[in-house]
């Protein structure tokens, strides 16, 4: 009874710990990542002195404005994945409702920041940031294609070591039996 409350309570721990280290993970690839959009959006802009200082704290607000919708979309979805099933058809209606809300709301502060990117930037580099973050999602979707890839080569070589051992084992008896 000890070793199985001891076992429980140190596969809890392990599990937590674990849990904790994914967070703290994510969190610093989420940083990484920001820092690599900032160099990559400063070098495609090439701003002024001038230009940086007035720009970066507005796009850092919009950034913050996108971010909520992100997460409400991110919930949202969530939510609707758990319930699907669940769910009556007026409150389905009401959650597809609610989401076309959202991204009309998304779509209003994109454009209050469009005005405001026009008012630190000319309008050139304002199209140029769009095209920029673009370019930027792109190739970071790219690297994680690509690693996702490397990691999924690895995991094919340990299946073909696994087939040709679990094989190997296989044909041994029947070796034996001739």
């Amino acid at each position: 009874m000890k070793k199985t409350i001891g076992l429980c309570a140190l596969l809890l721990t392990t599990t937590l710990l674990s849990a904790q280290t994914d967070d703290r993970d994510d969190e610093k690839n989420r940083a990484e990542i920001e820092k690599q959009k900032i160099a990559y959006l400063s070098t495609e802009l090439a701003l002024t002195e001038d230009e940086s200082k007035t720009f970066w704290p507005v796009y850092n607000a919009y950034q913050e404005e996108l971010k909520k919708f992100r997460e409400f979309l991110i919930e949202s979805k969530k939510e609707t994945r758990e319930s699907d099933m669940r769910l009556t058809e007026a409150e389905m209606d009401r959650h597809m409702a609610m989401k076309f809300n959202m991204e009309r709301q998304k779509i209003a502060v994109e454009e209050q920041y469009y005005q405001r990117f026009k008012g630190v930037l000319p309008v050139q580099k304002v199209s140029d940031l769009y095209k920029a973050e673009h370019g930027f999602k792109k190739e970071l979707m790219q690297k994680m294609r690509e690693r996702r890839g490397a990691e999924d080569g690895v995991n094919k070589q340990e299946r073909e070591q696994y087939r040709e051992h679990d094989q190997n084992r296989e044909s041994e008896p029947n070796q034996e039996r001739r």
